[in-house]
């Protein structure tokens, strides 16, 4: 049914010590956190990184071009539920999550056998 109204809708759940890497979203989207509690950074264009403690209950307005990480520094599981418009997304009814990636290299040797 959420995705015949353009609505997405997805789960992240990490452990003890998880990251979840750099990503941004082709959708505007809300976070609501589950269960547990960590710390989310948010970047959004053409502004200095914003480091967000998150708990249980909390919700997040994550705009359309936004960049967000996710870590978890508890014991217990950090469940993060993403729910958000889809109608101009690359496929109506989900969404699709583009990794930001950074290429590090400790030599020269090493930088040349990539």
């Amino acid at each position: 049914m959420l995705r015949e109204g353009n609505i997405g809708a997805a789960k992240l759940a990490l452990e003890k010590n998880g990251f979840a890497l750099p990503r941004y979203s082709d959708s505007a989207k809300v976070a609501y956190v589950l269960q547990g509690s960590g710390v989310a950074g948010i970047v959004l264009p053409r502004k200095e990184e914003k480091v967000l403690p998150i708990k249980k209950g909390d919700a997040i307005a994550l705009p359309f071009g936004v960049v967000t990480w996710w870590y978890n520094k508890e014991d217990t599981e950090l469940v993060v539920l993403f729910l958000g418009d889809t109608s101009k997304a690359h496929k109506s009814g989900s969404f699709t999550d583009f990794f930001l990636t950074v290429l590090m290299a400790s030599s020269p040797a090493s930088r040349r056998s990539l």
